[in-house]
């Protein structure tokens, strides 16, 4: 199939010293169907010759030679005489990965969708990252119009609003053009585009640098451009009035608010006093018309009074809560160094053991894992030696920590269903570990691997297969048949085993309690197979037959840490103990109901972990496996209430597998 043409508008004004660099990053592109359009808007310096010569040795490159009219009226030249079926919008003192119009077309392509954004990274002139902006804002995900609403109120939420990390189909922009004579153009253009997408497919891997310039005029503030600002809010305000998205308006509200009073001193200072007041008037009247729809809650008013009062307090805030941030990573390194010390010089057993990355986060699953895995060690004699980093420390600490940690420490990666790009996030945690520290001996612990079959999926497990098999000290344990066959064929060099997931590992989960009821434990998100409807048919079955129905979840809505794990767990697992039974399609559902002896209807998912981890539990005469299809989920209940047995688990089965990572562990332990 012959790809389709994009064409990629350049403004282009008195940038002689970035254009090249452009123009070089999108001819290097790997996809090659382009329409380069480089709108010289009344350039003054060399730029328009550079143009002209880059012109002369790529005949995808047209130049489009006017006099200066800003920003916005260079991009509409550029739109008037774009003919590709795809749009992209690049500045011209910025640059684009290789692969990102490649990665944007695929990602459109592969999701039918309208538009598609990719991560971008800041960065000085020298091409460094700027580490005060974050560079992964966007996940993988596919959203709709009130989706991307959604996320552009979000802290960063002006990643999904700014043009240039995009791929457009042309019919978004037949109707629209953007607002000449206006600052942060893209604030105007931002829900015209967007009302008007069916679906955005969001790519989480960092395309497009943004080239923050020394003493840029573009970073400092002035008072027109922040009142073009408002003016945006406002209009954007009025849409979500006027098609009832109430939801957003409470938000945009206090957005609009804060940037008012913070723009108050500076217009007077600049004498832009009288088009702030009828800012200000058309917002009072917006505000009085929302406030009638939607009801302020108190903390938003109580953040509208600070910021009357004090303009810049949230910009005040902002900056304590960085200055808080780095002392606390500060205080957790000294930690993690005085551990490190204290058992390299006191301890029997030399070399640390680094539980790197662990979550904080409140999936139970994740930190029963971790859990499982300090117990593991412990068997192993190893308790004293486990230096515990948490990801988010990890993620702040990484040079830091390779200078501190030396080639004989062991580096344990977390187990879990995080191979591959179901969750593309921690498959690239998981690289840049392996990559970090080359001379260790790296273990991941058992792990579900899934590679979409999509570009995407195949590319990201071309980059993985190098990375892994690429270090030589890498064993990768796996908790299923495919994700061994799979390391077998595509990670060369690395030593794959089969093994089972680590929390079965636990011996003593169950609690003591009363059993009653049916405890629903399903998913609603990326790796839910369920049919629309299966769980309200399935809770109308339940309840016909007078059984008690209670619904949870192995996901807490808190941070969990080292301190607060077992406790948590323990929480959970009696909430299972006190089941007569549970029905789940989550993996450490259907594990939490093996190690509290608990009988379960486990119904599988997307990558088939519930499936592949029944496998090794279905020794378990209490757990039951099924399809996620009503009458077969009541025949297994039929056959669980007629049983009543009281069982107790044992992991006997198990018990070599996991004295296989147990000796892979001693093994590189000793190690001299």
């Amino acid at each position: 199939m012959e790809k389709e043409l994009i064409s990629v508008i350049v403004p282009v004004y008195n940038i002689e010293d970035y254009i090249a660099q452009c123009i070089e990053s999108i001819l290097k592109q790997t996809y090659s169907n382009l329409e380069i359009l480089l709108v010289n808007d009344g350039s003054t310096d060399c730029c328009p010759e550079i143009c002209d010569r880059y012109a002369g040795l790529d005949s995808r490159i047209q130049v489009i030679h006017k006099s200066n009219g800003g920003l916005s009226s260079a991009r509409n030249s550029g739109l008037n005489q774009a003919c590709g079926e795809y749009i992209a919008f690049i500045d011209g003192d910025d640059f684009i990965h290789p692969e990102m119009l490649e990665d944007l077309y695929f990602a459109l392509k592969d999701c039918d969708a309208d538009m598609s954004v990719c991560n971008l990274q800041y960065v000085d002139e020298n091409g460094n990252p700027i580490r005060e902006y974050p560079n992964h804002i966007i996940p993988k995900q596919v959203l709709n119009a009130e989706g991307v609403f959604a996320k552009s109120l979000e802290r960063y939420g002006y990643y999904y609003v700014v043009v240039w990390n995009k791929l457009y189909k042309k019919e978004l922009w037949e109707t629209y053009r953007f607002r000449e004579g206006k600052a942060r153009e893209d604030e105007f253009s931002f829900h015209h585009i967007v009302r008007n997408c069916r679906c955005i497919s969001c790519v989480p891997n960092v395309l497009y640098y943004y080239v923050q310039h020394t003493g840029s005029i573009m970073a400092e503030k002035t008072a027109k451009k922040e009142l073009d600002v408002i003016e945006a809010y406002l209009e954007r305000m009025s849409f979500f009035l006027k098609e009832n998205h109430l939801q957003f308006l409470v938000q945009m509200d206090k957005l609009c608010f804060i940037t008012l009073c913070e723009t108050k001193k500076i217009c007077k200072k600049q004498k832009e006093t009288p088009r702030y007041l009828d800012l200000m008037r058309a917002y009072q009247i917006l505000h009085g018309q929302i406030a009638q729809k939607v009801k302020m809650p108190f903390r938003i008013k109580l953040k509208r009074a600070v910021c009357k009062f004090f303009p810049y307090s949230a910009e005040l805030y902002g900056k304590i809560k960085e200055t808080a941030k780095e002392i606390w990573y500060g205080l957790s390194y000294l930690s993690i160094l005085h551990q490190a010390t204290r058992i390299h010089i006191f301890s029997k057993h030399k070399p640390c053991i680094y539980l790197i990355a662990t979550p904080a986060h409140g999936n139970l699953g994740d930190q029963a894992i971790v859990y499982a895995q300090y117990r593991l060690l412990e068997e192993c004699g190893y308790k004293k030696n486990i230096i515990e980093i948490t990801r988010a420390s990890y993620e702040h600490l990484r040079e830091r920590l390779k200078k501190l940690i030396r080639e004989n420490d062991l580096i344990i990666i977390d187990g879990g269903g995080n191979l591959g790009t179901l969750w593309i996030e921690e498959e690239w945690k998981m690289r840049d570990i392996v990559l970090r520290f080359p001379k260790n001996p790296v273990f991941i612990f058992p792990q579900t691997a899934f590679y979409e079959t999509s570009h995407f999926g195949k590319k990201e497990l071309r980059k993985s297969a190098e990375i892994y098999s690429g270090h030589g000290r890498l064993i990768l344990f796996c908790r299923d048949k495919i994700t061994y066959q799979k390391a077998q064929s595509e990670f060369s060099g690395v030593n794959a085993i089969y093994t089972p997931d680590m929390v079965p590992f636990l011996q003593n989960a169950k609690q003591k309690a009363e059993r009653a009821g049916v405890l629903l434990c399903l998913r609603q998100d990326l790796e839910s197979v369920q049919k629309e409807g299966f769980i309200a048919a399935l809770k109308g079955c339940l309840y016909n037959r007078g059984i008690d129905i209670k619904e949870t979840s192995t996901l807490v809505e808190k941070k969990i840490s080292k301190r607060t794990r077992v406790k948590e767990l323990k929480k959970k697992w009696k909430e299972f103990s006190s089941a007569e039974f549970v029905i789940t399609d989550r993996l450490h559902g259907m594990i939490f109901c093996a190690v509290t002896a608990t009988p379960c209807i486990a119904l599988d998912n997307v990558s088939h972990k519930v499936r592949d981890g029944y496998e090794w539990l279905s020794y378990l005469p209490y757990l039951n496996f099924c399809e996620a299809e009503i009458e077969s989920v009541l025949r297994k209940v039929e056959l669980i209430c007629k049983d009543e047995k009281e069982y107790q688990y044992n992991r006997e089965c198990l018990e070599p597998y996991y004295k296989k990572i147990k000796e892979e562990i001693r093994y590189a332990f000793e190690k001299k």
